[in-house]
């Protein structure tokens, strides 16, 4: 399903370690940028069918690759990005739901009803940081409070769907 209405929005989750340590923990541009390894898209959660609290506790209950642990929620912030913004760009392909449905469960590996993908078109080397940064500062503007104690309750609540 395409998500063309231009006055709702997507999350993205920034982990810690793609934060700004002298900025007052901005994101850095690369938060927003696709990588080879996503086939050029961006990941992130349709806002219409989550919330923030959820994206998080979904985070906290994904195995963690390199640990073979359940990742931290708490090491991500949320920043809203609005579609019609996002589509503004000539770079930007798709805005999509992809959904994440495991069948049969898998631990670790939670389903995603929310999650959806922002396709980019290859971007010129000279024009890169400007959008990229575009989207930064639209970003930050809109960053995410969730409530953590709800976070922590509902992380818990998904990592014991494999109990």
């Amino acid at each position: 399903m395409k998500l063309n209405n231009s006055e709702e929005s997507v999350y993205r989750m920034v982990h810690y370690s793609q934060r700004e340590r002298r900025k007052g923990k901005e994101p850095r541009l690369d938060a927003f940028k696709p990588t080879p390894a996503d086939d050029s898209k961006l990941s992130v959660d349709y806002e219409p069918k989550t919330t923030p609290e959820e994206s998080l506790a979904r985070f906290g209950a994904t195995i963690s690759i390199s640990s073979g642990e359940f990742k931290n929620p708490h090491d991500y912030s949320v920043y809203s990005l609005n579609i019609g913004f996002l589509r503004s760009f000539t770079c930007i392909i798709d805005i999509y739901l992809d959904e994440v449905l495991v069948s049969p469960p898998e631990r670790g590996r939670p389903d995603n009803p929310a999650h959806s993908l922002v396709e980019f078109d290859e971007i010129a080397e000279e024009d890169e940081p400007d959008i990229l940064y575009r989207i930064q500062q639209h970003a930050i503007m809109r960053k995410v409070e969730a409530n953590p104690a709800q976070v922590d309750e509902l992380t818990m609540r998904y990592r014991r769907i494999w109990d």
